[in-house]
C-alpha cells in the first residue's frame, strides 16, 4: 500500500490515518503527491476501509445510504478505517485514486 502524504495546504499531513481530535478543520482540503484531492472530515460512525461514504454540510462522514446521495450529499471514499467520531481524510469518489 501506498502511503499519501498532502502537498498543499498542508504538506505531510498523513492521510492514511486518523486521529481521536481534530488535527485540521473538517472541510480542509488538500492534493496529494499522488495529485488527487482529499477532504477533512469527522466520523459519524464506524466507518470500514475503502467503503463510500457520503459527506454533509458539516463535514460529517457516514457509511454512505442511497438517502444521503439524494440529498446532495458529497460522495467520497474512505481509504483507511474510522472509529466513530474520529478525524481524518477522504478522497472524492469523482477523482481517481493514486
Amino acid at each position: 500500500m501506498s502511503i499519501h502524504h498532502a502537498t498543499a495546504p498542508l504538506a505531510g499531513a498523513r492521510l492514511d490515518s486518523t486521529a481521536p481530535a481534530a488535527e485540521h478543520a473538517p472541510g480542509t482540503r488538500v492534493a496529494s503527491s499522488e495529485g488527487t484531492e482529499w477532504v477533512y472530515v469527522q466520523a459519524a460512525g464506524a466507518i470500514a476501509r475503502y467503503d463510500y461514504v457520503t459527506v454533509d454540510e458539516a463535514f460529517q462522514a457516514a457509511s454512505g445510504t442511497k438517502a444521503a446521495v439524494d440529498d446532495g450529499h458529497e460522495i467520497d471514499i474512505a481509504q483507511t478505517a474510522f472509529a466513530d467520531d474520529a478525524f481524518g481524510w477522504v478522497a472524492p469518489a469523482a477523482r481517481g485514486r493514486g
